[in-house]
């Protein structure tokens, strides 16, 4: 698939998820308990294109105002609720599950997080723009109980859940979502049932390489800041596999580690701090003799001393050797089959500026 949520095209890896929230869309249902608010429903464009998204409404009592649905089933362990938003005549929302009484305030004027609900943060937290003012909020949630009990807040100000509504002024809201995972993943709509969106992967891919010397270059961002030691990898694989000869760019909790084996011998295992949160420009050089690094036009690894390539490399995987699956964005990815020059990788590397005249 391809994302368009960062404004160019971006090819899409996700895992496995399934979203057991039933009714995502329509809030207007019977399967959302509501407290002194009004739905107005398929009241605004949302952000899937359609008139679908809902107004949530305070009405005229001086009190909290919101929806929520309790006893959701989940295993024990990390779960994350999300929701789009957009503001109306009020700024904030805020999610919170009432088993753990955890959760955040949002602010859908500036995109900033609030407050943590009564101080109790959740595990984790997330604010992201989808263009024309919508955004989607999440807020990651330690199940220990087996359920949760999900509550969502209209407000007027971060941190103020009491408040004297007018009955017209709200929020809006549309596709809600609660999976077993660590972050959100993209958005899986339901009506009436849980939906599973399957693993999805990319591999054997068989350009031209060059075992001798190259480069492997990838502009890419992760999922999430949520990646253990072993995940998330981007492989060039020889013909006998299982990492006997591969070349490796790979996510850990740091940044990248950068791999290259030959005949199951290691001949290169460096790691160099990244951003998780953002895209990064990678490129990693490979020659009788020489490793080069470079991270957003900086030579960031120089290596040079009696080093032999892999052999017979003919694919590339965006897993390694079928563990360690790659999940997240990718706007570029290019073998090239000579060593380039430092200039060369530099330029790769670089973002470019655009000055608006």
């Amino acid at each position: 698939r391809l994302d368009y949520s960062t404004g160019a095209e971006a090819f899409l890896l996700e895992p496995q998820s399934t979203n057991l929230i039933t009714q995502s869309e329509l809030f207007s249902d019977a399967y959302w308990t509501k407290s002194n608010v009004t739905i107005l429903s398929n009241n605004l464009f949302s952000p899937k294109g359609d008139l679908t998204a809902d107004k949530l409404v305070a009405n005229a009592t001086n009190s909290t105002h919101w929806f929520r649905k309790a006893g959701i089933s989940v295993n024990t362990g990390l779960v994350t609720y999300s929701v789009f938003a957009k503001r109306g005549e009020y700024n904030h929302i805020c999610l919170r599950d009432v088993t753990t009484n955890t959760g955040y305030y949002f602010n859908l004027l500036t995109g900033a997080v609030g407050s943590p609900y009564e101080g109790r943060p959740s595990s984790d937290f997330s604010i992201k723009s989808f263009g024309n003012d919508w955004y989607r909020v999440s807020i990651t949630i330690n199940a220990i109980s087996g359920s949760v009990d999900l509550i969502t807040y209209v407000n007027e100000t971060d941190n103020v859940p009491f408040y004297q509504g007018d009955g017209t002024s709200g929020i809006y809201i549309w596709g809600a979502q609660l999976e077993e995972q660590s972050y959100a993943t993209s958005y899986i709509p339901t009506s009436g049932t849980t939906v599973t969106r399957n693993q999805e992967t990319c591999n054997n891919a068989t350009p031209e390489i060059n075992s001798e010397e190259g480069v492997l270059y990838a502009e890419i961002s992760a999922l999430s800041d949520e990646v253990s030691l072993s995940q998330r990898s981007v492989q060039l694989e020889g013909v006998n596999g299982s990492g006997n000869n591969e070349i490796v760019i790979q996510y850990i909790s740091t940044g990248f580690r950068f791999l290259v084996y030959s005949n199951g011998s290691l001949q290169l295992n460096s790691s160099q701090s990244v951003s998780l949160n953002s895209y990064t420009k990678v490129a990693l050089l490979y020659k009788n003799n020489v490793f080069k690094i470079y991270i957003n036009g900086l030579e960031r690894y120089n290596l040079s001393g009696s080093y032999t390539m892999p052999t017979n490399l003919n694919k590339i995987n965006f897993t390694r050797s079928g563990g360690s699956d790659f999940y997240g964005n990718t706007k570029d990815l290019r073998v090239y089959t000579k060593a380039l020059s430092d200039a060369e990788l530099i330029k790769l590397t670089t973002w470019c500026k655009f000055i608006r005249l």
